[in-house]
């Protein structure tokens, strides 16, 4: 069974009675992964469905867009709204791993198999359904959880947990709180009244571990040193399960990692398990037996792809790489134009000053570029956009994909995982009455959260960081209104720093899109020296205008304007005087007056007054090859040999120069051209399979070309 890794994010607690009552007695209110509480009365009369399950199969799917989905086959005990009569029904969850690809996206539900849940389910979705499994299972209802990760009760040793809801309570009573709103009889699916079930504790009154090393540790890594060791007596023969306090929640339940190879080894007196990354501090145990005496405390945890791909013989625990994905040595954040993040100055400086801080802290090569009408979509952008249609009491979350790559050459069972793109969605305003984003830089009033708290933590998530359970700490599971968290603490920037100090190392392979590994920015070049609103080119006859707009400089010295044939290898081609410092909106203008033929792409380069210095995103102008009437004849090509075409020309000698998708020279050579048309034909039987630019010059012009083997 393969099971789906997770991304996190905050949650924020509010729900309309504890708010009102809260504004009376001034009381905080506590918010958790990025949600807002939503009441169990709206719950209740929102679902269509109500069932008790357990899960019992799972399974990843993707959609056209590349969107991958887990379901979550539940077998059904009982309805406790809506007896649908079928004994099991399907859960749609955000992330999964599939194959190659991998996306984590959080707040999500967590469906683990040894707990049983109550769900509130939306009813048929036809939209985001597995498709292939509705064709062979069409009368199992397929249904998004309502108000996501709030959507189920998790049923743990007798008592039922609420996210936002505290203490938990009994099946009795859970039952009572529901029925109250639906007036409808528990049954199972065959009608029967389904009764209350008390919880009898079986396990021995005694405590099997006995010591456990290294405390403190860390989770979700790799790391030999961070394994866990556990001693005790009759942890049985056979390998078990260690569970640990749930950092998702702040401890109110218990979480296994549900990877059997996360049992390094296991005997009756000494296990070595490797912590989850949503492991939090407190305490342990085996197989759900009693407690640890002490606690096992978890300075950060680290988010990680469980994948058997490629050569591992079964689901194992697989790190990834930040990487140089921009070409100047990591990703660029775009801000959204369509729901207003693009426009809204103070969402924007809040948000920048959160990436700033992590720039500083680790030294993160994150960068903020122009905008794009992109949301969040799987389109290998980095975008920061608001979103009304978040589900219910959702306040902001943050979705990863990665992709993983092989050659057959490499340690790590021949696998190469990296980030592909990062896209953070907020909710346009707090969704409670009387409440608001307070985007500083002032401190939140009581009535306000803090948006660049908020964002800090979901770029702790992007950063590659789990939730830890500390207090005041940004990757903490919960801040209140009126409070603020703008620096990780000591421990979480260690964390951060552990992440980049393996994704700045050599890649085994430099995969298909990756320019190399990410290159650490430093203390002299972390503060982000520009805010750029946009970045634009128009092609305008034969030649290309190039235009920018600033919304804040800091020591900024110019532009330089560079272009580039292939996309990899740029040249400068003018200049632009900088404002220096300024806190207002700047507009900047060039124009290429002698664009090449083909494909010409465009950056800027900011320079600083100290010689520091970053790029904005790459745009791309096509412009016709009128003079030279140059073409590939089959592309992609067919088999082993590149034919291609002058049109129209004198007698001449042509230069060509092949380079691969990482900017390699494939091969050179100088060809003929006769009077009218010419078929040069190209041997490239040598090259492997993939993306290449032919650039071909001749008479003072240069085309490129870009062609597929």
């Amino acid at each position: 069974m393969k099971t789906s890794s997770a991304f996190i994010s905050i949650r924020f607690c509010l729900s309309f009675v504890l708010s009102w009552l809260a504004l009376l007695w001034g009381r905080p209110i506590h918010a958790q992964c990025s949600s807002i509480p939503v009441s169990l009365q709206q719950r209740v009369e929102n679902a269509s469905h109500i069932v008790l399950g357990k899960l019992s199969a799972q399974h990843c799917y993707d959609d056209a867009d590349g969107n991958i989905y887990t379901l979550n086959i539940m077998d059904v005990k009982a309805y406790l709204k809506n007896n649908a009569g079928q004994k099991q029904v399907a859960i749609i969850t955000l992330g999964g791993v599939l194959g190659d690809k991998a996306q984590i996206t959080y707040p999500y539900l967590h469906i683990a198999p040894e707990n049983e849940y109550i769900l509130f389910l939306e009813g048929e979705n036809f939209d985001l359904d597995d498709k292939t499994f509705r064709a062979d299972q069409p009368d199992i209802i397929q249904s998004l959880p309502y108000a996501e990760a709030q959507g189920a009760l998790t049923g743990q040793f007798g008592l039922y947990h609420d996210l936002h809801a505290k203490p938990a309570k009994t099946e009795a009573a859970t039952f009572a709180g529901i029925e109250a709103w639906t007036h409808e009889p528990v049954q199972t699916p065959e009608g029967d009244v389904f009764q209350p079930r008390t919880y009898i504790n079986s396990q021995p009154e005694f405590f099997p571990i006995t010591s456990f090393m290294p405390n403190p540790t860390n989770g979700g890594t790799i790391d030999t040193d961070d394994f866990l060791n556990i001693s005790g007596s009759a942890f049985g023969a056979a390998a078990g399960t260690v569970f640990y306090t749930n950092a998702d929640d702040g401890g109110a339940t218990l979480v296994a990692s549900g990877v059997a190879s996360d049992n390094v080894s296991w005997s009756a007196t000494n296990i070595k398990n490797k912590v989850p990354l949503n492991a939090g501090t407190g305490p342990i145990n085996v197989n759900g037996t009693n407690p640890s005496g002490s606690n096992l405390i978890v300075n950060y945890g680290h988010l990680y792809v469980a994948s058997d791909f490629s050569g591992w013989g079964a689901i194992t625990r697989q790190r990834y790489y930040l990487v140089n994905r921009n070409g100047a040595g990591g990703y660029t954040f775009l801000y959204n134009t369509t729901s207003g993040f693009s426009t809204n100055t103070a969402a924007k400086a809040s948000f920048g000053r959160a990436l700033n801080t992590w720039r500083c802290a680790t030294f993160i090569n994150w960068d903020v570029g122009g905008t794009t009408a992109s949301g969040a979509a799987n389109d290998n952008l980095c975008v920061a956009t608001f979103d009304n249609s978040l589900p219910e009491g959702t306040l902001a979350r943050a979705t990863s994909r990665f992709q993983g790559n092989t050659i057959g050459g490499c340690t790590l069972a021949n696998t190469v995982w990296y980030l592909k793109e990062v896209d953070m969605e907020f909710d346009t305003d707090p969704l409670a009455p009387g409440f608001n984003w307070e985007y500083g830089p002032a401190a939140p009033s009581f009535t306000e959260y803090d948006f660049e708290s908020v964002a800090l933590h979901e770029l702790g998530h992007g950063h590659g960081l789990s939730h830890r359970i500390a207090a005041g700490g940004a990757m903490h599971f919960e801040i209140s209104n009126g409070s603020s968290i703008r620096s990780p603490s000591g421990n979480e920037v260690v964390g951060g720093q552990a992440k980049m100090a393996y994704s700045t190392s050599t890649l085994c392979f430099n995969p298909s899109g990756v320019s190399g590994p990410m290159i650490a920015l430093d203390a002299g070049n972390c503060v982000l020296p520009i805010e750029l609103l946009s970045f634009d080119a128009r092609l305008r006859g034969k030649v290309v205008d190039l235009s920018w707009v600033t919304h804040s400089e800091t020591n900024n010295d110019f532009f330089s304007i560079e272009r580039s044939a292939d996309g990899l290898r740029f040249e400068s081609i003018g200049q632009e005087k900088g404002a220096g410092t300024s806190r207002e909106a700047r507009q900047y203008g060039f124009t290429d007056a002698q664009p090449m033929s083909g494909i010409n792409y465009y950056r800027l380069k900011q320079t600083d007054f100290d010689g520091q210095y970053t790029y904005s995103h790459v745009l791309s102008i096509q412009l016709k090859a009128d003079d030279l009437h140059i073409d590939i004849l089959q592309n992609p090509v067919q088999g082993n040999t590149l034919q291609l075409v002058f049109e129209g020309h004198k007698p001449d000698i042509a230069a060509l120069e092949i380079y691969n998708a990482a900017g390699q020279k494939a091969g050179e050579e100088m060809l003929e051209i006769s009077s009218g048309k010419s078929f040069p034909v190209i041997d490239i039987a040598h090259f492997t399979a993939g993306v290449y630019f032919a650039k071909i010059s001749c008479g003072g012009k240069t085309v490129v070309i870009k062609f597929i083997k």
